[in-house]
């Protein structure tokens, strides 16, 4: 959990605008699906494909993933929204394992240009999954904040790419950074933008994962300059799923602690 005491910290907006997954399986029909956002009710909506929870609501074309009324109430705000239909990652009979590509646009607009805090997470996870106990503040609404959140056991186990705009000093080095997570918040790698997380301009990025090299990719595009990053990940050693469906998705978390005039 952040741990957050200045009275400057101000609400983080995030928007999640335009999404791609393509899935593929080697010596198997292709998976893929596109969202824009365009038609009103065709996500976040019972029986649409994509479906939100927590404080995740649909607004003017984008997904707003917390609460944007500032106010004391909503302290601790955390929203999801993923894939309703659940994604086949690998072949249980053949073991083949899955290559997958994701690209989606982004942007956090913090009211308060110098501090904004938590950021927000693409993760796949167990399915049916979700969002943990106590999981705001650092924990991005990842991981479980009463349990060990660097050794996520069971269907807690979670790959992530964080997009982190606040440092918590007991496994962060800064405030902004984009972080690839395998069950543990601390980042088997990382990469700093600096400021450019919390600029408001449309952020782009590119997740991808190649199973035969197990290199799991990310590219962010901002402003023209792009940032990269990969890290090693097994997924078959990664026994975060039971089974070989998961979900896919966004995570985020808002602030949970509030200036004494108009909180998070």
């Amino acid at each position: 959990m952040a741990a957050m005491s200045s009275h400057r910290l101000l609400f983080t907006q995030l928007h999640l605008c335009n999404s791609l997954l393509l899935i593929h399986v080697h010596h198997a029909t292709s998976l893929n699906f596109r969202f824009d956002f365009s038609e009103p009710g065709s996500y976040c909506t019972p029986g649409s494909d994509i479906a939100c929870a927590g404080d995740a609501y649909p607004y003017a074309r984008t997904i707003e993933l917390t609460k944007t009324d500032i106010s004391d109430r909503n302290l601790r705000s955390i929203g999801r929204a993923w894939y309703a239909r659940p994604v086949q990652l690998w072949n249980n009979t053949t073991g083949e394992v899955a290559s997958f590509r994701t690209t989606f646009s982004s942007q956090i607009k913090p009211v308060n240009l110098d501090v904004s805090a938590d950021g927000l997470a693409f993760f796949l996870g167990h399915y049916p999954s979700g969002i943990p106990h106590r999981s705001y503040g650092g924990n991005l609404g990842l991981f479980n904040g009463s349990s060990n959140n660097r050794n996520a056991t069971g269907t807690a186990r979670i790959v992530a790419v964080e997009f982190d705009t606040y440092m918590n000093k007991e496994w962060e080095k800064d405030g902004n950074h984009v972080g690839i997570d395998v069950n543990s918040i601390v980042s088997v790698a990382a990469i700093s933008p600096d400021k450019n997380l919390t600029s408001g301009n449309t952020m782009t990025a590119e997740i991808s994962y190649d199973s035969s090299a197990e290199i799991l990719a990310v590219t962010l595009w901002i402003n023209g300059t792009s940032y990269h990053i990969n890290a090693s990940v097994e997924i078959m050693d990664t026994p975060y799923l039971h089974g070989s469906y998961i979900p896919a998705g966004y995570r985020c978390r808002a602030p949970n602690l509030a200036p004494p005039y108009n909180g998070t």
